[in-house]
């Protein structure tokens, strides 16, 4: 269906008059920051948006300096697809992919398929686009949380829809079906959400899940391309509707000097913020810090190898000096900080910074010392006999999705280099931006 049909039918009509009278009346929310151990909280939308954080490397974490990193990216990527320029399409769509922290998986797909961008994209925006028809976006290429970054910027007036949205519209739908007494929430009205990359070991894991209302329950979009375009598309249409709906929302909140800040964005980053965490029952009630462990089997991984796609986690120790690491298999590995440094170090005498060099993590060769002089064996002799050589594979993927490392796949063996060799400090550092962009999902 079109906009004009999907506005009007009773349920939508009653969300947007519900969503529009929260931009700026009462509609509380809380939680933990995790990464930082600080509350977050809002007293409406409006509220949230402006006070959203984003931890994105190269800037301020304000929402002025995102939308202006953002409008950057967008003239680029129009200009480089209405020239054909493949290379720029790429590389900008990698610069967004970065700043939204979900480099993993994204950077592989736009590089291998780097010809065919300003097809696939041209494709995709003919489609995903305002005046759209929702029962064509079945098939839009590679949508996930960070493709759906690059689309947006690419179809005016279309939101970013990732698993933080997602989560921040079934809530309120949730919250409105429940004030105007709905018998069930109709599928229109199901938006998607995506679950956290919560670690296996996480104490206190963040919740992306609205919850069910009279049996029926918010799906997930994980893996479900169409379904996270079709919503796109509704949720852009809604927060559309809900713009010429609001008035109090003051030009003085759009603008950070030069920068102006677009409504859609603005209520966009209102969403983001509350979709963090949602509370596990009913209320806006603060969040525990002391929550009970996750089931692993229901842990979403974060991350996958570079040669394989094994997935695995990875999180900071609480004192930032040790990188933790593990997966359905195996014993996690603790790779102190200080040893990565160190084994960056082992490698430069033997390769430079020009030379490739080889992921070495076949476990028998290097504990013989038989090994190839690369990654794994460069952990192994900083660490010692503790070191298990097939988690070279996980730190090269961390590293790489950091820029510490380059990787060219179409090497066959000796295909990573250092990119930059970092100090230990801008190793934390980097780590730190790189796991609060994890509770997205890629």
């Amino acid at each position: 269906m079109k906009k004009s049909e999907y506005i009007k039918k009773r349920e939508v009509k009653q969300f947007i008059e519900f969503f529009a009278s929260k931009i700026c009346r009462e509609f509380e929310h809380r939680y933990l920051i995790r990464q930082t151990g600080e509350e977050w909280s809002c007293k409406n939308i409006k509220d949230a948006a402006l006070s959203y954080r984003w931890p994105w490397r190269g800037g301020s974490n304000l929402l002025c300096c995102s939308v202006a990193e953002l409008k950057n990216y967008q003239s680029v990527l129009l200009k480089a697809l209405k020239k054909g320029g493949a290379a720029k399409l790429r590389a900008s769509s990698i610069d967004v992919f970065r700043w939204g922290g979900v480099l993993n998986g994204n950077k592989n797909r736009v590089t291998a398929h780097e010809a065919d961008l300003p097809t696939k994209y041209n494709e995709t925006i003919s489609e995903l686009w305002l005046g759209g028809d929702d029962s064509i976006l079945g098939k839009v290429w590679n949508m996930n949380s960070g493709f759906s970054k690059v689309y947006s910027l690419l179809s005016n007036g279309m939101v970013m829809y990732d698993s933080r949205v997602g989560a921040a519209l079934g809530y309120l739908v949730k919250q409105c079906a429940i004030a105007r007494k709905w018998d069930t929430i109709p599928e229109e009205l199901l938006f998607p959400f995506a679950p956290p990359r919560n670690s296996a070991t996480a104490v206190n894991p963040l919740n992306r899940d609205p919850g069910s209302f009279h049996g029926v329950s918010f799906p997930s979009f994980s893996g479900q391309h169409g379904l996270q375009s079709i919503f796109m598309l509704r949720a852009s249409w809604i927060i559309d509707a809900v713009i010429n709906e609001v008035k109090c929302i003051k030009e003085s909140d759009l603008k950070c000097g030069e920068i102006k800040i677009p409504k859609h964005r603005f209520i966009e980053a209102g969403l983001f913020m509350i979709g963090y965490d949602l509370p596990t029952n009913l209320t806006t009630a603060k969040q525990s810090s002391k929550k009970s462990s996750i089931n692993s089997i229901n842990t979403q991984y974060q991350y996958q190898t570079l040669c394989k796609g094994s997935k695995f986690n990875a999180e900071l120790s609480d004192s930032s000096s040790t990188l933790r690491i593990s997966s359905k298999k195996g014993k996690p590995a603790n790779i102190k900080i200080d040893d990565i440094i160190g084994a960056l170090l082992w490698l430069i005498p033997h390769w430079g910074t020009v030379e490739f060099f080889p992921l070495d993590n076949d476990a028998a060769k290097v504990r013989k010392g038989s090994g190839k002089n690369g990654l794994g064996t460069a952990l192994f002799k900083v660490i010692g006999k503790t070191f298990n050589p097939p988690d070279a594979s996980s730190l090269a993927a961390i590293l790489y999705n950091l820029e510490v490392l380059e990787c060219d796949q179409s090497r066959r063996s000796s295909n990573f280099r250092i990119k930059i060799m970092p100090t230990r400090e801008s190793l934390v550092e980097s780590l730190k931006n790189e796991f609060d962009g994890k509770s997205d999902e890629s």
